[in-house]
């Protein structure tokens, strides 16, 4: 196999859960002898560096890649092409050469794209979101569909998304690969552990204070207006009126953390919310629930999705962009439409309601599910496009 020397490109203001995904793929990279760079930002430099999976990397810090929102895209595209092409540059060579534009939104690294594809460079470009309809310039939508008619191959991470992007940008879907994304649980969580470390939710609901009759929700995510948490307080509370015994637990960081905390406390809620800080412990959230909540109102394909069903979980869920590729068949039945309040709350009781017998029932029919995703396939997969990538083009999936 060639040595290749993959450069990251990583366009992304905040470090989320496509920055997340940037950390395996650095471990996996280097595990399998390739050399890395990756330039990022002033935030997603501060994060990468301070974790040992991500070691294997030479960080560049350089903030004139991240896409600036507060200016327009021609402003933005001009100094992103300007930045790669100086790195490019100053390059002894980029015959082993392999660019990996990884975009948190389809448009943001639309001046990497431009450099890459005036430079007929392969290349590979993940999308982990592309919400849709989404907004472009003629300029960017032109931009975007040359480099994918041209040197960049393109993955996504769920097939709405695939369709998502080749309708925003007038292409075909076969020009876009599909990777889902998977967890590490999905492939070394068996059985038997999971029988047994379900054996210390008593203990685990103590440990963390909750009562035994507690009925406890579960939401892992950002804090950020995509994921619905004020829409979600809303149902709670409605569910909380004829369920006493409910309490919602969620899970993570971002921008909107201490907006949501003053909200809470607001509404004196802290009887019926608990906000835990972004945590290396979420394995124990997802052991002491009894169902998993997810109001995203929209999303790539969510990793939390895929770890709530990997253990078991019964899932309540908007059913927007990739999580009907999930929740299919009978596990449908937890499926909302967005907005339509009433819809969730009703779905809650009703499983809520079911006897334990009835939601373990559920439970493994999404575990079974969650098996067919695994962070050890997509980065497989993942490696494989960016080997190849040098080679002609492969017939999309």
């Amino acid at each position: 196999m060639n040595r290749l020397h993959v450069l990251i490109l990583c366009p992304a203001e905040r470090f989320g859960g496509a920055e997340v995904y940037l950390v395996g793929l650095i471990e996996a990279l280097g595990a399998a002898g390739h050399r890395v760079t990756a330039v990022v930002g002033t935030e997603v430099h501060h994060r990468l560096a301070a974790l040992p999976r991500a070691a294997s990397a030479t960080l560049v810090e350089d903030n004139h890649i991240v896409w600036d929102w507060s200016v327009g895209p021609v402003e933005n595209i001009q100094r992103q092409q300007a930045m790669l092409a100086g790195l490019l540059d100053r390059l002894p060579s980029t015959v082993d050469v392999v660019p990996f534009v990884n975009l948190n939104w389809l448009s943001v690294g639309t001046g990497l794209m431009a450099e890459l594809t005036a430079r007929r460079l392969p290349s590979v470009a993940l999308v982990h979101l592309c919400p849709h309809p989404i907004d472009l310039t003629d300029a960017e939508r032109m931009i975007l569909r040359a480099s994918m008619r041209g040197p960049v191959r393109w993955v996504c991470v769920s097939r709405d998304n695939r369709f998502f992007i080749a309708d925003s940008l007038r292409a075909p879907e076969g020009d876009i690969r599909v990777v889902h994304n998977g967890p590490a649980n999905t492939a070394t969580l068996d059985d038997a552990a999971l029988a047994e470390r379900r054996g210390q939710r008593p203990a685990l609901r103590a440990r963390y204070g909750f009562r035994a009759q507690d009925r406890i929700v579960l939401t892992v995510g950002r804090h950020d207006t995509q994921k619905g948490f004020e829409e979600a307080i809303a149902v709670l509370r409605d569910v909380a009126r004829v369920e006493p015994d409910i309490h919602y637990v969620w899970v993570g960081g971002g921008r909107c953390s201490a907006l949501h905390e003053a909200l809470v406390r607001h509404n004196r809620l802290q009887n019926l919310v608990t906000l835990v800080e972004e945590t290396d412990q979420v394995d124990d959230y997802f052991l002491l629930a009894d169902l998993f909540y997810f109001p995203t109102k929209y999303e790539g394909f969510s990793l939390a999705l895929v770890e709530a069903a990997s253990f078991g979980l019964p899932i309540i869920a908007n059913d927007v962009s990739s999580v009907g590729e999930l929740l299919d068949g009978e596990l449908s039945r937890g499926l909302c439409r967005t907005a339509w309040h009433w819809q969730h709350v009703e779905c809650m009781v009703e499983m809520l309601r079911l006897s334990p017998e009835q939601r373990a029932a559920i439970g493994t029919a999404t575990r079974a599910r969650a098996k067919s995703f695994s962070r050890d396939h997509m980065y497989s997969r993942m490696m494989d496009i960016i080997t190849k990538s040098r080679d002609s083009h492969e017939q999309a999936d």
